[in-house]
């Protein structure tokens, strides 16, 4: 009965298109198009980035403060940065793994607009004090049970269009598991997946025998991604 009487209603003489509306001397009335709608702007990309540092023995105990102070400063600079901010998404999210043995790894993350949470775990973040492990850590990251894969689960990751991932690797001297893991494989799958490989080099150990590190990093305009200080005091 309803969908009856309001049939009647909308067919009546009583309502008319108003693109064939009259005015009241008779002419046709112009009825402007409705504005289009603008286009939503477009959504910016989200970066994650993974920071690997090296927990081991070989890095003194005096010395694991400041080297968390120092990259502390450096996770800040996305904080401040007005231009990463417009040119991220603010869920772009900032991962923390501390390796050491396997498979022992403590991780944190938090957004990029959330950075300063970030802080207090970061210095309350205990040595693990063992062996270095680094191709373990790279095959850990990138894994299932990897921080990457447990973020981008929890994120619906599929429904990001655009989006990087970047790696920074810090390590005080030479990894020891090259020759026990499948290293070429677990390397080509790190330069397959992420946008940019940085790596930065500790100690002595790799001022004259740098390849195992230089292979790790991955290239950006021809030139390899690696920095090198003699010791975690200089960073």
């Amino acid at each position: 009965m309803l969908a009856n009487e309001l049939y009647a209603e909308l067919t009546s003489e009583r309502w008319t298109d108003p693109a064939q509306e009259l005015c009241e001397c008779g002419e046709r009335a112009v009825v402007p198009p409705p504005a289009p709608k603008a286009d939503a702007p477009p959504k910016k990309p989200v970066m994650d980035l993974v920071v690997l540092i090296d927990g081991s023995d070989s890095i003194e105990e005096g010395h694991w403060k400041p080297l968390l102070d120092w990259v502390w400063s450096f996770l800040s600079k996305f904080e401040t940065s007005e231009e990463l901010k417009n040119k991220y998404d603010g869920t772009s999210t900032m991962i923390i793994v501390q390796y050491s043995t396997a498979p022992s790894y403590v991780e944190h993350h938090a957004m990029l607009s959330e950075l300063e949470s970030l802080k207090a775990k970061l210095n309350s973040m205990i040595q693990m004090a063992q062996g270095t492990e680094t191709f373990h850590a790279l095959q850990f990251i990138m894994s299932e049970q990897g921080p990457l894969e447990q973020l981008h689960k929890q994120q619906i990751f599929g429904a990001v269009d655009n989006f990087v991932e970047s790696l920074l690797v810090i390590t005080n001297g030479r990894a020891r598991d090259e020759i026990t893991m499948d290293s070429e494989a677990i390397l080509s799958e790190v330069h397959e997946r992420f946008e940019n490989v940085v790596v930065v080099g500790m100690g002595s150990e790799l001022a004259g025998n740098d390849q195992q590190i230089r292979d790790i990093a991955s290239e950006k305009c021809g030139q390899e991604l690696v920095f090198k200080v003699d010791h975690v005091t200089l960073l």
